[in-house]
């Protein structure tokens, strides 16, 4: 097993299944996508034990714990990040709109303030939540595709 061959795989679907969960799943309307995230997570270490496993010979359930748990790591930085900067453009786009419609700037800025705060402090928890929840279930996904699909 050699874990230099399985960073790419793991770290490349992490980042776009991250990319496309932190964007989407900071839409008011599509949010309720972020019900799914254990699945979302399992079915992303399948994928990359998928795309170690066509390389491999072989690949263990070990081997394949091991890719699902990197896609985990790489998925969570990443749904991190864009969760965060879409959540901030929404509450800007929100404060905007405040005082366009004649609210205090004061008030306003003040709510943005606190919207930063929360999302800094949401951003930092989601993250270790993210990291548990995606390296378990990435891990997972990962030997459920190696088990599955056995020695070639």
């Amino acid at each position: 097993m050699e874990v230099k061959n399985m960073i790419v795989p793991g770290l490349g679907v992490g980042v776009a299944v991250g990319f496309i969960m932190g964007v989407v799943g900071a839409i008011p309307i599509l949010g309720f996508c972020n019900i799914l995230c254990c699945l979302w997570t399992a079915c992303g270490g399948f994928l990359a034990a998928y795309i170690y496993g066509r390389k491999a010979m072989s690949v263990e359930p070990a081997e394949g714990a091991v890719v699902g748990a990197i896609f985990g790591v790489g998925y969570s930085i990443v749904y991190t990040v864009m969760n965060f900067l879409t959540t901030m453009a929404f509450n800007m786009l929100g404060t905007g709109m405040a005082m366009a419609q004649g609210s205090g700037a004061g008030n306003a800025m003040a709510s943005l303030g606190i919207g930063v705060a929360g999302g800094i402090i949401g951003a930092i928890i989601g993250f270790f939540l993210n990291l548990f929840i995606g390296v378990v279930f990435g891990a997972v996904g990962g030997a459920v595709y190696a088990a599955a699909m056995g020695k070639k």
